[in-house]
């Protein structure tokens, strides 16, 4: 039986402010998966898929961490407009990566946290290698995803069927994920578990969707809406896995570094070139902070 958790949080932003920049999950798990990571002042935190950034926001208010907001998506300059409404331009650096790609030093965070991204690529059994080879020592990667209370037996349950889609898939128990990290032993699992309520904040999400979100969407967030009031807590919820770093750090071998060019100007591609392959990294310009990127790719 997966472990559950629930708690009451006050809300420091206006709803429509959450509204507009919100994840699902929106603060209450931000401040749920904080309580697990012991931040203090001056930590860097990796922001792994910020989305419109307002995790990173609110951990950079709260704890005095200087976060990197990366996200493939929304453009720096956009987040960089909330960054600066929030008076945080000091503390959070936004930049545009792919999650396989990250242009940093290993061993450059003391954190690494994501909030409804990391199961879209972090389901493969490799990608556990990679993600905290930028970990320092004693670091902790810590996630909320979209989940499962346990393990499905039947694909799609038959009291969900008509809104089941294909990337569902990817939504886990607390169990699965602790096995999941634990099997590479590169990682001490301190934390698996569930939010008691979560689908109530899920629910809450696609409510708000609904009525200030992009009205060609409004369809799904209806849908969805209404496949959680039918399950009714039975299926979904968000699931929190946190691990640390152990005694000795082990490098990731699948993954080469190479310095990159010159940093461009206004928020300009750089490309670095390997064979066939190009990244593309952009980050806002003038926002360069002190360790030195490099790119790291597969061979």
């Amino acid at each position: 039986m997966a472990h559950t958790h629930s708690f009451t949080l006050p809300t420091p932003f206006p709803r429509p402010f959450r509204a507009r920049v919100a994840p699902p999950e929106g603060l209450r798990p931000s401040e749920w998966l904080s309580q697990g990571l012991e931040l203090t002042p001056g930590m860097r935190v990796l922001d792994l898929g910020c989305g419109k950034v307002l995790s990173s926001i609110f951990l950079a208010k709260e704890f005095g961490v200087t976060v990197w907001a990366a996200d493939y998506w929304i453009k720096p300059n956009e987040n960089m407009e909330r960054i600066e409404q929030a008076g945080l331009s000091a503390s959070v650096s936004p930049l545009s990566v792919e999650a396989h790609a990250l242009p940093f030093s290993e061993r450059s965070f003391d954190a690494i946290v994501s909030f409804d991204a990391y199961h879209y690529f972090g389901t493969d059994d490799l990608y556990l290698g990679y993600i905290s080879s930028f970990l320092k020592l004693g670091g902790r990667l810590g996630i909320v995803v979209p989940g499962t209370r346990e393990e499905l037996s039947v694909i799609p349950p038959p009291h969900v069927a008509r809104y089941w889609v294909w990337d569902f898939c990817s939504f886990h128990s607390s169990s699965w994920w602790r096995r999941h990290w634990e099997k590479t032993a590169l990682l001490e699992v301190e934390t698996a578990d569930t939010l008691t309520d979560g689908w109530k904040r899920w629910l809450e999400w696609n409510e708000l969707c609904a009525q200030f979100g992009q009205q060609n969407l409004a369809h799904l967030a209806h849908r969805e809406a209404e496949m959680l009031r039918v399950d009714d807590g039975r299926t979904f919820g968000f699931t929190r896995p946190i691990a640390k770093t152990g005694k000795r750090l082990i490098p990731c071998k699948r993954w080469a570094t190479v310095s990159p060019p010159s940093f461009s100007q206004g928020g300009s591609p750089i490309r670095a070139i390997s064979g066939s392959k190009i990244l593309h990294v952009r980050f806002l310009a003038g926002r360069l902070h002190p360790f030195e990127p490099t790119l790291h790719r597969p061979h």
